[in-house]
């Protein structure tokens, strides 16, 4: 950086700073007008070479982008606080529902546990990581007609092992299809 560098930046801050703060103030809660405005102004400190001779509009498209930012940021904030809300309740369900759906998990969880090692891993592709058989056979480096026909008998063995750990709870089982799989 050049020695002059920084006093011409000064001189811009004193410049503009106003203007950026009025365009935020018009867009955001005034909570956030100081930040987003010191935010674009280190936007500008860090490009200081691709300002250009008029800098008004480049420190506007600046700022745009740093509120968008901040807005995308927030969102993401917001979603994640729903989602651990709704991840912290029972969804307004009785006690004797949300036993039996603790129930019901842990039923999976021992079912899962039950599988070979390679039927667990074939069905945590499919079900945890939504891979079709085409893409699981990719994943694992093997053939996809064996890959389908594996996929299918540990989805058997799946069902079988539990409808015997809901048997085993005394929990009706979830599903109609079950039914069979378990006679």
């Amino acid at each position: 950086m050049k020695t002059s560098e920084p006093e011409v930046f000064r001189a811009l801050f004193r410049e503009h700073h106003p203007r950026i703060r009025r365009y935020f103030a018009a867009r955001a809660p005034a909570s956030q007008v100081d930040d987003l405005a010191a935010e674009t102004f280190l936007v500008a400190w860090r490009r200081f070479g691709d300002i250009p001779p008029q800098p008004l509009p480049w420190l506007l498209n600046v700022a745009s982008k740093v509120q968008a930012n901040q807005r995308r940021k927030a969102d993401r904030a917001q979603a994640l606080v729903e989602r651990l809300a709704r991840a912290g309740r029972l969804d307004a369900l009785d006690a004797s529902a949300a036993a039996e759906r603790r129930t019901q998990h842990l039923a999976v969880l021992h079912a899962l546990a039950r599988l070979s090692e390679g039927d667990r891993e074939l069905m945590l592709l499919a079900i945890w990581d939504g891979l079709q058989a085409g893409e699981i056979a990719v994943a694992l480096g093997v053939n996809p007609v064996a890959t389908r026909a594996r996929l299918s008998r540990a989805r058997r063995r799946l069902e079988r092992a539990l409808c015997a750990e809901l048997e085993a709870a005394g929990e009706p089982l979830p599903h109609p299809a079950l039914e069979r799989t378990a006679a």
